[in-house]
Formats: C-alpha cells, sequence, structure tokens
C-alpha cells in the first residue's frame, strides 16, 4: 500500500504541482515559505525575480509589491550607510574642532609670550595702520641679563615702512644723545629705557624726532642668537675685521673673531657684530653702521624663509622680543617686507658728535635728515659733479703714537713724506690708551682719508673723527699695536 499511495500521488503533473504550490502562503507545518527550500517552485522564483528587476526597488511607487524581507534588507543598508556618514562627519568635526582648537591654544600662547601686557600707553589709542599704509616702527635692542629688572638700551633705530613703495628708512640714534627726558632732566637718551622701559622711551624719541611713533619692538639681545640660528644664519657683507671679546657671549669666547667679506654669520657671531664697538675707532657710531648693515640683511633675508624655518623662528621672536603687534601683524610685517631691494633702504644716523659726556646733536643737520626721513626722500642725493680725486701734495697728515714702542710715529711720518704728502704734528697721543689698531681717521675727506690708507698697511682702518680726537689738519694717523713696516706697501695703484 505504500508504495501504491507514492506513486499515485506522483502521477499529477509537474504544471499542476507547480501552479498549486506556488499559490501557497504556507505550510501544513506552519512554517514561512521562504524559509523552506521546497516551498516554492523555479518558474515562481523566476517570475519573482523578473517583477524584482523591473522594479528596481528604487522608486517607492514600487517598493509595496517587493517581498517584506528585500524591504527590509534594503532599510538596513540605508541605515548602515547613514551610520558611516554620520561617523565620517563626526570624524571631521572632530578633527577640524581639534586642530582650530590646537591652532587656537598655540597663537594665544604664542601671542602671550610676545605682546606686552603692559603696552606703552601712548600706543593704546594709536589705529593700527590699514594695510599698505606707511608706519613707523621703533626697534630697540638691549642686554636683560638673567635676574636683571633695569636695563639701558644699546640699540634704537626708528624705521618708516612704506609697503606700497616697497621702501624703508631707518634712522639710528645714538645711546649717549644728549637729550631731556621727562621726570629726570639732561640725561643719555639710552637712560629712558632705564627709568620707564618703553612708556618712557617712546615719547623721548617722539619729541627728539618730530615722529609718531605707532608700533615697537624691543628684542633681548641675550636670545637674539636663537632668532638668528632659526633663520639659517644672516648673511653680511663684513666690512671690517673684528676680533672683539668683550662683544662676544660665548662661556669660552669662540665667537669672538670675524672675517671680513661676505659669509653667513650664526647667532653667536652676529651678536658679536651688532654689539662690537670696539672696533671702531669712532665707538658707537661705526657699532651703529653695523646694525644699521644687520637690519638690512634680516629684511633682505625675510622673503627667501621657509616653511620649514617659521615654527623654530616664532618661538625663538616669541621668547626673545616684546611689542604690540600680534603675531598675525608680525606676519603681515613680514610679508611686507618681501621683495624690498637692497637700494631701497636708506639709513642714516642723527648728526652729531662726542661732547663728553655726552654725543651732541647737529641741531641743523639733524632737521634736514628728519625732513627727508618724513617726505620719505633718500638719505644722501647722488653727486653729479664730484669733486677731482685728491693727491697727496694736498693732504696734511698728523702722525701720533699710540702704543708703548719708541719711534714708531717718525717711521710712519717718513713714510709718508717720502709719498709726497705733507706732515705736520709728529708725536705720542694725549690719552693712556694703548691701540691695538692703527686708525686714518679724517673730519671732512674721507677720500684724502682713503688716499692715506693706499700707502700704510692693509689692516689700518679709516674712520670718521666726529669731533672725538683733537688735531688741526684733516688726516690723523693714529699707530697701533700692529703697526709693522715691513708691510707698507712697495707699489701702490691709484686711480
Amino acid at each position: 500500500m505504500g508504495k501504491h499511495s507514492r506513486k499515485g500521488g506522483g502521477e499529477r503533473s509537474r504544471a499542476q504541482y507547480e501552479n498549486t504550490i506556488g499559490d501557497r502562503t504556507g505550510s501544513s507545518r506552519g512554517l514561512n515559505p521562504s524559509s523552506h527550500r521546497g516551498s516554492s517552485s523555479r518558474i515562481a522564483r523566476e517570475q519573482a525575480n523578473a517583477t524584482l528587476r523591473g522594479s528596481a526597488l528604487t522608486t517607492n511607487r514600487h517598493l509595496e509589491g517587493a517581498p517584506a524581507r528585500l524591504m527590509a534588507e534594503r532599510d538596513r543598508r540605508k541605515q548602515r550607510r547613514r551610520r558611516r556618514l554620520l561617523a565620517l562627519a563626526v570624524s571631521i568635526v572632530v578633527l577640524v574642532v581639534g586642530v582650530g582648537a590646537g591652532a587656537l591654544i598655540y597663537y594665544n600662547n604664542i601671542k602671550g609670550r610676545l605682546t606686552n601686557s603692559n603696552l606703552p600707553a601712548v600706543l593704546k589709542n594709536d589705529v593700527p595702520p590699514k594695510p599698505q599704509e606707511p608706519y613707523n616702527l621703533l626697534l630697540l635692542g638691549f642686554d636683560a641679563r638673567k635676574g636683571q629688572t633695569v636695563y639701558r638700551t644699546d640699540v634704537m633705530i626708528l624705521a618708516h615702512v612704506n609697503p606700497k613703495s616697497k621702501k624703508v628708512w631707518m634712522l639710528s640714534f645714538p645711546r649717549d644723545l644728549k637729550v631731556e627726558i621727562k621726570g629726570h632732566g639732561t640725561q643719555k637718551l639710552n637712560a629712558a629705557y632705564a627709568y620707564g622701559k618703553e612708556d618712557l622711551t617712546i615719547p623721548t624719541i617722539e619729541e627728539v624726532s618730530g615722529q609718531t611713533i605707532n608700533h615697537y619692538m624691543a628684542i633681548n639681545f641675550m636670545g637674539f642668537e636663537d632668532i638668528v640660528d632659526a633663520m639659517g644664519g644672516v648673511e653680511i657683507d663684513v666690512p671690517k675685521k673684528i676680533n672683539d671679546a668683550e662683544a662676544d657671549y660665548t662661556k669660552n669666547k669662540t665667537a669672538s673673531k670675524i672675517a671680513k667679506g661676505k659669509q653667513i654669520l650664526d647667532g653667536a657671531h652676529a651678536l658679536t657684530f651688532v654689539r662690537s664697538r670696539h672696533t671702531y675707532a669712532d665707538g658707537d657710531f661705526g657699532r651703529m653702521r653695523a646694525q644699521q648693515l644687520f637690519f638690512q640683511a634680516v629684511i633682505k633675508q625675510m622673503g627667501n624663509v621657509s616653511l620649514t624655518q617659521m615654527p623654530g623662528m616664532v618661538d625663538a621672536v616669541a621668547d626673545n622680543v616684546k611689542t604690540d603687534l600680534t603675531p598675525l601683524q608680525l606676519l603681515t610685517v613680514a610679508r611686507e617686507m618681501r621683495g624690498i631691494k637692497p637700494a631701497d633702504l636708506y639709513t642714516e644716523t642723527i648728526p652729531s658728535k662726542w661732547v663728553s659726556p655726552y654725543v651732541v646733536a647737529n641741531e641743523t643737520e639733524m632737521a634736514a635728515v628728519l625732513k627727508k626721513f618724513a617726505n620719505e626722500q633718500p638719505f644722501k642725493e647722488e653727486k653729479k659733479d664730484e669733486k677731482p680725486a685728491p693727491k697727496p701734495g694736498e693732504i696734511e697728515v698728523t702722525v701720533r703714537n699710540g702704543t708703548t714702542r719708541a719711534g714708531i710715529a717718525k717711521q710712519a711720518a717718513s713714510v709718508l713724506k717720502a709719498r709726497g704728502f705733507k706732515v705736520g704734528d709728529v708725536g705720542n697721543t694725549d690719552n693712556q690708551s694703548v691701540y691695538d689698531q692703527t686708525f686714518i681717521i679724517y673730519k671732512k675727506d674721507k677720500a684724502a682719508a682713503e688716499l692715506v690708507a693706499k700707502y700704510l698697511p692693509d689692516d689700518a682702518k679709516v674712520v670718521e673723527s666726529r669731533g672725538m680726537y683733537a688735531y688741526d689738519t684733516e688726516i690723523l694717523v693714529v699707530l697701533g699695536k700692529n703697526w709693522d713696516l715691513e708691510k707698507i706697501p712697495v707699489d701702490v695703484k691709484t686711480d
């Protein structure tokens, strides 16, 4: 019976069976047809697939015809996509906020270290100049050793910057300049910083110059070399050989000597360069010229600072500079300095001379220089009709021995007479100083001094008197310990 019954059931047509089974919604066991392997025919599945492909499950008007399991799968995929997009968006927001917060913290840190918390009152009400508008910036340099709270300024340079024309005027003020300091009477100019820092220095220089100071930067030379090293050094054409241990702050005095000529100075040697005054017969005046040369080199080099150098520079500047400018304003200043040509950097020193114990300004000449500064004119005009080059017979020279060696003044006088120069007074210096270097000092005629230099050893230095020496002739030769008769040039070519 069992065999017959099974055989009887198999006689139904396949099509009838498949059509019938395809209409079922369940089985006798209560199972979902979709979960039972034999619950649907191949033809039914193919028809269902064809219907689904036609709808593509992409338009809402066909979704109600799709099986529940496919709609559920579609919803799950949409939820997964939404979760992934949300996670990505959150990650981006977190990254942006994190970077922004980090940048803000870094900016505020730099600003706090850089910006003077007690801004000079004279600057508080000043409106920062608009982009491309000219402004005056006071540069101050001082040596603030650890633990010191009172100190004077060795550098005072008033700079006028015109970003639009790409030109800069730099006017140096002698530190010993005789001035009136409010509340302290007649003093040397650098005393103003000791008495009242920027609050007193700025109005004092404004009074002397008649110029309004818009911004200031005070640089501590004790950390100055960090700034130069962060820049990768500063390229300078050193005009004179330097050997000055007093200007060298290195522990073992390894930066005392600087050779003449073009070279890249690291921080330690750059500090010696801007601090040395014993190198020059005119002391502070020579040092001011060197400082102007240094800042010219820095301005020229600003356009070549790479992005990799910037973080180190920013840190070094923040630790050693105080200013009223924000970091963003400083970047603007640096950007405005880019492209300035060396010929458009004008430098000058307040015309003055030494009248112990002060440097006293020549009021007439100072007024002329300040007028050019205010009117954005070159300090020195090119001379079209230059006077003829001097000849030895037209030059009278005073010769003095600045050492303890006997007879060398007569040696030098004989050499100069043999070359055709007129020699006046020959003797020893009036003071007790011993000169290491031989100097050729002139009052007005630098060309005459340079002609004398051609007939003396090439390590003799030409400097301007500026009232620091008393003698009657145009040229004074002071012989130093480096005087060597064997170094006298034998063949001299003159123009």
